[in-house]
């Protein structure tokens, strides 16, 4: 189990707010992207194939699904599929635990397109760089999205189709986010209010940040970090698998993987 700090003990907050990244799913058995060869191998591009080719070349994933789609749909299908049958590991339940306690409030921001906190049962949940179980327009057409059917993809493919449009016909793509105008924001723009909106009367009151498995580079890191600096009833856990020393007061840092820290952490409540 992992170790926790001489002089932690849980604050006492009305609210949780939880900031994750990959580090919160890897123990899902799913690759945090740290190297090359863990980004290819989740998107199913075997060693010496053509699709793994391509990416080693630097084609991204949104240039596929435009130039090559027999090449980017069946690696889409392959991580649609292992992201749908990862488990939600004890790390989970052990947040619904703490944030379902009566009368508190729990809202939840991650980076990682898996689905597991949806799955998980969390609510609101704003995942800001789109969500791999849906599919959009490439043009996009309109803005809005579907669910992503495994088997029904499968099919198209073994019957040398492509997944298209529902609306115009046009291609489809997954509802990812890779940094260019044509994802279909719009849902996850109303997602963002939604979570804005409850982040912003929880840190009226206590409220406990917990970061967890987020890099050093993330975004969601710096958001973290001036949530806390901003509010003086936020407080702030950061559970990593690095080292690193806890600045202030009100911040604290577990070293470990999410799945045994979190239920380290549960017992304390």
């Amino acid at each position: 189990m992992s170790a926790l700090p001489e002089k932690f003990s849980v604050p006492k907050c009305n609210n949780v707010l939880v900031v994750a990244g990959a580090g919160m799913s890897a123990d899902s058995g799913l690759p945090t992207f740290q190297n090359r060869s863990s980004r290819f191998d989740f998107w199913g591009a075997e060693p010496g194939t053509p699709a793994r080719r391509a990416m080693e070349e630097g084609l991204s994933m949104l240039k596929l699904f435009r130039v090559h789609p027999e090449l980017a749909w069946p690696m889409y299908l392959h991580r649609l599929e292992t992201c749908l049958n990862a488990r939600i590991h004890d790390g989970y339940r052990a947040l619904a635990e703490i944030a379902r306690a009566p009368g508190r409030a729990v809202a939840v921001l991650t980076s990682n397109v898996d689905g597991l906190f949806p799955r998980a049962g969390f609510s609101p949940v704003h995942e800001c760089h789109g969500q791999i179980r849906r599919l959009q327009c490439s043009a996009p057409c309109r803005q809005e999205t579907w669910a992503a059917e495994p088997d029904l993809i499968r099919r198209e493919l073994e019957g040398d189709k492509f997944p298209v449009c529902q609306w115009c016909g046009g291609t489809a793509r997954a509802n990812i986010s890779w940094g260019e105008m044509t994802y279909a924001a719009e849902e996850s723009d109303a997602r963002a209010r939604q979570f804005a909106a409850v982040v912003e009367a929880m840190v009226t009151q206590p409220t406990l940040l917990i970061e967890c498995g987020v890099s050093h580079e993330s975004g969601l890191r710096r958001y973290a970090e001036n949530l806390h600096q901003s509010h003086r009833e936020v407080f702030h856990l950061r559970i990593n698998n690095e080292a690193e020393t806890a600045e202030g007061d009100r911040q604290w840092i577990l070293r470990g993987k999410a799945e045994q820290t979190l239920a380290t952490l549960r017992d304390m409540f």
